[in-house]
């Protein structure tokens, strides 16, 4: 459940009682920490190829063995989103998806190794907005004028694949629960902040996941 509680932001200085009494209400009344549907039905084929990672049990990940040295260009497809109960407004839906793959070029693209096969294959990679959390701005903007930091964190679940473009062969393939946390400063002033900041953090983990086998 979203809040909106813009008007507990004090106008004037308050009293030490009046303070603590609006921080009650806000720890009270703030949903707190992204609540991303992590049971959210996978869209990605053959989800059972993927194990969890160990170091993150909201991670699941697969890498098959072909070396990223074949690989010499990389084609990003439009992102996809799934259906989801929060409506995102077409500006966001444009934000997201050019964010992801712009962060996906960039980060699989730096990835690539030098030398490798002049008869180099590309790597094509899909991407799908599987949920998302927008977090509420009234909350965050009266936890940073209290506490210095943000009350309700939103997130985002991506799952993405990268196939070989001449043989459609699965090179990897993960699906990421990105949820925000309060010291992301910026993210906390905007709805879809954190899933920005989670976007970009999904594009640079499967750019790891690839270059994991060179």
């Amino acid at each position: 459940m979203k809040i909106h509680i813009q008007n507990l932001v004090p106008t004037t200085i308050p009293t030490r009682g009046s303070t603590l009494t609006v921080l009650a209400a806000l720890l009270l009344l703030a949903p707190g920490c992204s609540s991303l549907p992590q049971n959210q039905s996978s869209l990605l084929r053959d989800p059972e190829q993927l194990a969890q990672d160990p170091a993150n049990r909201n991670f699941r990940t697969f890498r098959a063995s072909a070396p990223l040295a074949a690989f010499g260009g990389v084609r990003v497809e439009p992102v996809a989103f799934a259906t989801m109960p929060v409506e995102l407004a077409e500006d966001q839906r444009h934000k997201l998806s050019e964010r992801l793959a712009t962060a996906l070029r960039r980060e699989v693209a730096a990835t690539l190794p030098e030398g490798r096969a002049a008869n180099h294959q590309d790597l094509v990679i899909t991407s799908t907005v599987v949920a998302i959390e927008l977090a509420s701005t009234g909350a965050n903007v009266a936890g940073f004028a209290l506490l210095g930091l943000g009350l309700d964190m939103g997130g985002v679940i991506i799952e993405l694949e990268a196939r070989s473009a001449t043989s459609g062969e699965r090179i990897a393939a993960a699906r990421y629960v990105e949820a925000g946390r309060p010291w992301h400063v910026k993210a906390n002033f905007s709805a879809i902040g954190h899933a920005l900041t989670g976007t970009d953090k999904a594009a640079a983990r499967f750019a790891q996941l690839l270059a994991a086998q060179k």
